[in-house]
């Protein structure tokens, strides 16, 4: 499971723990095992200590923290590698995203009934790009698109091929995808 700033999963979890064979994790990730003739007293209850948690406030979004504004031309394996540097990754210490303003999606695709494949252009170059259960995208990609994304580098037939992995895609007429905030 994974929460959201707010939601503490371990303590909504231990709210519901007569229900759970095990449980563990972090405020912001967890994982559970259940009998399944529990699932259903699991689901109300967990629903019912979450709506205690927020009283009368809404779900807190997810934000989004951008690490920098980059032009394609810009990632290399060098830079991949460098960021890299800074993990481990994980609550404590998030991977670096980054951003591109202004791109133009082409070849777009969904591939495996829900992930978007497609190749972007900015003003400096292009590069592949991936996004995981991103497939709802698919038409706004006719438009200029801000991307907010995580560099990577594969092997691919012996030679290393560069991409991004989307984490989130805007129309580019917004400065910033909107659940975005810059890092100091």
């Amino acid at each position: 499971a994974r929460s959201v700033e707010g939601i503490n999963l371990v303590d909504t979890f231990r709210r519901v723990d007569h229900l759970l064979a095990t449980y563990g994790g972090h405020s912001l990730a967890a994982g559970l095992s259940l009998k399944a003739e529990n699932l259903a007293e699991f689901t109300e209850h967990v629903q019912e200590a979450v709506l205690h948690v927020l009283g009368s406030n809404p779900i807190p979004q997810p934000k989004l923290t951008l690490d920098g504004v980059v032009d394609f031309a810009d990632i290399n394996g060098k830079l991949v590698r460098e960021l890299e540097l800074l993990g481990p990754f994980g609550a404590g210490n998030p991977e670096p995203v980054l951003l591109s303003s202004h791109t133009v999606a082409s070849n777009v695709r969904v591939v495996s009934e829900k992930h978007l494949r497609a190749r972007f252009r900015d003003n400096s170059g292009t590069i592949e790009g991936f996004g995981f259960a991103m497939g709802e995208h698919l038409t706004m990609m006719k438009k200029p698109v801000a991307v907010a994304f995580v560099p990577r580098q594969f092997r691919g037939h012996g030679r290393p091929r560069l991409e991004i992995q989307l984490r989130d895609v805007r129309e580019a007429r917004r400065a910033a995808p909107d659940r975005v905030h810059m890092s100091d």
